[in-house]
């Protein structure tokens, strides 16, 4: 199955598609708005009120709200999935470790059973074992969108560091930089230099060391870092694989030396005008296109749930 674009950048998509198709259950003083509020007041198990089972819009609703609840679930990059497909009406998600679900929008099916139940063990801290939606998962995204508000907040600061010229960008990169940021950083890159960064990488890495790749292999790294790429999914996997061992605590030998080097490959990316101009224009567009529209859509949809979990 083919994945045309990254999963943070598909699921947003996604979401405010749905949003639109919706947008009178959001709305105040609507029927369907009423509809929800009855619901959480009378059913504590939203998919055992016929009300809900019946309405193709109410379902469609709540799966467009759950995938909002888990659409920076891992950070920006949402790197909780390796794959997020969003065609013919039906939705297929590729889990990070090799799960997969799917469903069809406004349908109740066995095959949204399953992604209900693993959606709630996934996002806990510990299995659930549910089966169904409770009312009480509308206190549960209201927290999650809560949570990526100051994250966005935070990345935000960063960005106007990054945009504000060379001596800014490289005192950014050179501090503590978090997954969100560095990912922002490195996939701003053009082409050429991400392909060219990996290849730079590949030799600080253990011969021996082996990684799981998005779509399920186990490799050798050396292997998946050597070779130079022009696709930009196949170079937005090999980040996700460098920035899961950047972070990953059992790494933490090499991680002095790949920020070092990381910022070395970046310092000597900068000296190019061109190409220094080429990165801020990028981090301006994914500020433009998915860090401002997540504030807004998380925004619109916290304000929402704000007062829906009022009646619970």
């Amino acid at each position: 199955m083919q994945y045309n674009l990254p999963p943070g950048i598909a699921i947003i998509q996604s979401i405010i598609t749905k949003l639109d198709a919706v947008h009178l259950f959001i709305k105040k003083g609507t029927s369907q708005n009423l509809l929800i509020r009855s619901v959480l007041k009378e059913s504590s198990i939203i998919d055992q009120d016929q009300r809900f089972l019946e309405d193709a819009n109410f379902i469609m609703y709540m799966q467009m709200l759950m995938l909002a609840g888990m659409s920076m679930f891992g950070g920006v990059s949402v790197s909780c999935l390796n794959g997020f497909l969003d065609k013919d009406n039906q939705v297929v998600l590729r889990w990070d470790n090799g799960i997969s679900d799917r469903f069809e929008w406004g349908q109740y099916t066995p095959d949204f059973v399953r992604f209900i139940s693993y959606y709630q063990d996934r996002l806990s801290s510990k299995p659930q074992n549910k089966k169904h939606i409770p009312a009480d998962i509308f206190f549960g995204i209201r927290g999650f969108l809560s949570t990526y508000t100051d994250m966005l907040s935070m990345l935000d600061t960063k960005i106007m560091q990054l945009i504000s010229g060379k001596r800014s960008f490289l005192n950014s990169v050179s501090s503590d930089l978090n997954k969100d940021a560095l990912f922002l950083v490195i996939s701003s890159l053009p082409t050429s230099q991400l392909s060219r960064f990996f290849m730079t990488m590949n030799p600080l890495f253990p011969e021996e060391l082996s990684v799981k790749t998005p779509d399920g292999r186990t490799m050798k790294l050396r292997s998946l870092f050597e070779s130079p790429s022009s696709d930009y999914l196949y170079l937005s996997d090999k980040l996700n694989v460098f920035l899961d061992i950047y972070f990953k605590e059992t790494f933490s030998s090499l991680q002095t030396t790949l920020k070092s080097k990381t910022v070395e490959f970046l310092n000597q990316v900068i000296q190019n005008d061109l190409e220094f101009k080429e990165v801020q224009g990028t981090i301006k567009s994914v500020k433009q296109s998915q860090i401002d529209v997540r504030k807004t859509l998380y925004s619109t949809l916290k304000t929402h749930l704000d007062s829906l979990v009022a009646v619970l």
